[in-house]
């Protein structure tokens, strides 16, 4: 019944311009469905195990020139202390999004220099939640550039 479908699977998933990660994914689920299925005796060999995995792909890095770092700084200025201070921690603590939208005036740790990342938020089912970082994870302390630190306490006391 499965012997003869994984190569055409693979085709399938590869015509419908799924991302690296996403087709990797999917060979994994069938693959790991055809390895139950092997052991538990329902067939005699694995179909999948005659291709290759996925390869996952290479992605082009971007970044901010100094120039635009300094032009979006410049712009976020002009604005609400809360994206000025999102820009900011961006820019100095190259963290995910997750991690980022966690943070609380808590977790800065002006005299240390420092941000301890304690929490993440996580979109799911059209909310946002919360999420409490493993214990492994807690330690994790970030070091502000002096000058972004400096004019986030400033702007702290006024907010």
């Amino acid at each position: 019944m499965f012997s003869k479908g994984a190569p055409k699977n693979m085709f399938l998933l590869k015509q419908k311009n799924l991302s690296s990660t996403t087709t990797r994914s999917y060979y994994d689920i069938i693959n790991n469905m055809r390895e139950y299925s092997l052991k538990v005796g329902y067939i005699v060999e694995n179909p999948n195990a005659k291709i290759d995995k996925p390869k996952k792909s290479k992605t082009d890095i971007h970044y901010y020139t100094p120039e635009e770092v300094e032009k979006l700084v410049s712009v976020f200025q002009l604005g609400s202390i809360k994206y000025q201070a999102i820009i900011l921690l961006v820019l100095d603590l190259s963290c995910r999004r997750e991690k980022l939208t966690g943070l609380t005036w808590a977790d800065v740790d002006f005299d240390a220099e420092k941000v301890q990342i304690n929490a993440a938020t996580q979109y799911a089912y059209c909310e946002i939640f919360e999420k409490v970082l493993k214990l492994q994870m807690v330690k994790e302390y970030i070091l502000f550039l002096k000058p972004h630190l400096n004019y986030l306490r400033n702007n702290k006391k006024n907010h």
